[in-house]
């Protein structure tokens, strides 16, 4: 395009000229559709964190009304960012339950189906019934030192902990 310092002639071809234009127009072309995409990207992430920003003040103004304990509100506060950091402000069961209900058994089939089948429990069960468990679960996240279960209270649910360590 350039021969500005260089003993290098440039084409009188009509052909070789346009498909140098070609070539930079698509370039940038191309350049625009990556920035536009990237802009498109950072405004997403900035609202959901500005959500989250929100979620987090009013949570704090409801504590501190309601007079909860600072180590109680240090929990809470940790809860927080974890579940931000693990998920980065997407709700998975908002996204799911606008969903028709046939794309939504697919998606939580494909998600939980093989988790389900490496539990012995349930190896010897038929593939209906594995999808019925696949389509009641529902992901659930928690912090260093929650408490799951106490001693002597009635069990209502089952957990499968895919990441991190449990203390019996």
């Amino acid at each position: 395009l350039s021969c500005l310092g260089q003993n290098l002639n440039t084409s009188l071809s009509i052909g070789e000229i346009s498909f140098a234009i070609v070539i930079v127009v698509l370039g940038l072309v191309l350049f625009a559709l990556l920035i536009g995409n990237m802009q498109s990207y950072l405004q997403a992430t900035m609202v959901r964190l500005e959500e989250w920003r929100t979620k987090r003040t009013d949570m704090e103004r409801w504590m501190q009304h309601r007079q909860i304990p600072q180590p109680l509100k240090q929990c809470v506060r940790r809860y927080q960012q974890y579940k931000w950091v693990a998920t980065r402000g997407v709700d998975e069961e908002a996204l799911l339950k606008d969903l028709p209900m046939d794309i939504r058994r697919d998606i939580k089939r494909h998600l939980c189906l093989d988790l389900v089948r490496r539990v012995p429990l349930f190896d010897e069960m038929d593939e209906r019934m594995l999808e019925a468990i696949c389509e009641r679960l529902r992901p659930a996240l928690y912090t260093r030192g929650t408490r799951l279960v106490r001693e002597l209270d009635p069990v209502d649910s089952m957990l499968f902990i895919i990441r991190g360590h449990l203390d019996s």
